[in-house]
């Protein structure tokens, strides 16, 4: 692992600053994993809400993982990109498959209940319209 981050302590900036673009490759691609897997709850929790609130959480998201972004680069060590890295990613996968579960559990009760519901009929009487009456 160290060979791929020799130093945990450092910020991308810094790596980028001492030892140049192509050692710091493997500390761009963790603050770029940081920044996306910022947006990606988001547009995950984003996609029931309706579309006003959609529209304003997309942009929310971007605005935050552009900000992690720079937060990542210029101040943020690499192990706190790890870290930040491995449990978003943990929690990305974790809410997919609870998610998924809750949702076809939920389809199936309401299968079974519809299964087992008489049908209901909603019957509307028409009006009953006065009778003219006969002239004497």
């Amino acid at each position: 692992f160290f060979s791929i981050l020799p130093s945990i302590s450092l910020s991308v900036a810094q790596v980028v600053e001492t030892s140049g673009i192509v050692s710091a490759i493997p500390y761009i691609a963790f603050d770029v994993l940081f920044g996306v897997l910022t947006f990606v709850p988001m547009m995950l929790t984003a996609r029931t809400q309706p579309a006003e609130q959609r529209s304003q959480s997309y942009m929310m998201g971007g605005v935050m993982a552009i900000l992690m972004l720079w937060f990542g680069w210029a101040s943020c060590p690499a192990a706190v990109l790890l870290y930040y890295v491995t449990s978003s990613l943990w929690q990305v996968v974790q809410q997919q498959l609870i998610t998924k579960r809750v949702i076809e559990k939920a389809k199936a009760d309401a299968a079974a209940e519809a299964a087992n519901k008489p049908i209901e009929v909603d019957v509307v009487r028409r009006e009953k319209k006065p009778r003219p009456h006969k002239k004497a």
